[in-house]
């Protein structure tokens, strides 16, 4: 028996060596990389879950070249209101791609969104939104300003139709399941990454398949990894 325990202390002991070699080796890793080295320690650290909140203005219509500027124009028309959003994200993958002088660690995230649209007309909505996001986190501006950029899709379920969605398409056919597109930028300290402000994009379309066309909704937020 205390053959046994002897066999069993030296076969814990000799992982934990190789599971400090490991970090120690991955450390020299990341060190030697530099300012290429796009994720900072206390993301590593943090768990595998977030948490966000966040306010939306309804926009009028969205178009991809809007996400490199600040051309957002807030609905105003019968069904403009705010949004409210609050979102619990699980990580489900992180990748690892090396090179000589390169470490890419994008991750792919599961999203479930519960938004609260508070509209002038037609009383409040409530929706779920839930799918799957590419989170990209190594930019080379990172040890100043920890960025990371955020694309998702998914669906969307509201329990009742929008009246924006009403307004801009009338007399057609509208349904209360959508297809849900995200786009999402957060800025941290690198001191401070798990505590990231949010800026996003919101869209939800019936995709020519649960109806055409959608509505739209663009704001800010925080972010907090835990």
């Amino acid at each position: 028996m205390r053959f046994y325990f002897l066999l069993l202390l030296a076969g814990i002991l000799q992982f934990q060596d190789t599971a400090n070699a490991n970090k120690s080796s991955d450390k020299d890793f990341s060190q030697a990389l530099g300012l290429w080295e796009g994720v900072p320690t206390g993301v590593k650290e943090s768990g595998k879950w977030s948490l966000d909140t966040a306010v939306g203005v309804i926009i009028k219509k969205f178009n991809p070249r809007s996400l490199y500027s600040d051309q957002y124009d807030a609905y105003d028309d019968p069904g403009k209101g705010l949004t409210y959003n609050c979102t619990l994200s699980y990580e489900l993958h992180e990748f690892d791609w090396r090179t000589d002088h390169l470490r890419l660690q994008p991750t792919v995230e599961l999203p479930i969104m519960l938004t609260l649209v508070d509209q002038d007309l037609g009383g409040k909505v409530s929706d779920i939104n839930f799918g799957l996001l590419l989170r990209w986190r190594d930019f080379p501006w990172n040890r100043y300003v920890y960025t990371t950029c955020g694309l998702g899709a998914g669906l969307s379920l509201s329990d009742k139709i929008w009246q924006a969605d009403l307004e801009k398409h009338p007399g057609e056919y509208r349904s209360r399941i959508k297809f849900w597109i995200t786009y999402q930028w957060t800025f941290a300290l690198p001191s401070h990454p798990q505590h990231q402000l949010l800026f996003f994009v919101d869209h939800q379309s019936g995709g020519w398949t649960f109806d055409e066309g959608g509505v739209e909704a663009a704001g800010v937020g925080f972010r907090h990894l835990f």
